[in-house]
């Protein structure tokens, strides 16, 4: 369910180069049954330290114009769904998008598709290396 809020935000920037606030509003039930449901499995030590550790990458792309305020949102959200993985969908994304983040006719690239690419491949990486 998480990833369908994810593809739904990356299709409103594809199409549109905005995400709507309303999109987030409807993650926020689902990130609060996260962090419920995190209270034994991650320990919310592992969520606030992987929330530390991607907090000041997240500062600085959106600072420096990688990314716009949705971008900063999904990344919070993602955060709290997936706190084992953020750090390594982060990275994915980031070097998924590189290549393209020229500008084209002074406009950006949407990074949000990256982003949920990325934490995709964290997701398909994670369940490969780690399921038994």
């Amino acid at each position: 369910m998480y990833l369908l809020i994810f593809f739904l935000a990356s299709y409103y920037d594809i199409k549109y180069m905005r995400v709507p606030n309303w999109i987030w509003l409807l993650a926020i039930p689902f990130a609060a049954l996260t962090i419920y449901s995190h209270t034994q499995n991650p320990p919310p030590t592992t969520t606030a330290i992987d929330f530390m550790l991607i907090s000041p990458l997240i500062l600085y792309f959106y600072h420096a114009d990688y990314m716009g305020g949705a971008d900063l949102k999904a990344l919070i959200f993602a955060t709290i769904f997936w706190p084992t993985l953020i750090l390594y969908a982060f990275v994915a994304s980031y070097f998924l998008a590189a290549p393209l983040k020229l500008k084209k006719n002074n406009v950006g690239i949407p990074y949000l598709p990256f982003l949920t690419g990325g934490i995709g491949l964290a997701i398909v990486i994670d369940f490969l290396l780690f399921s038994q």
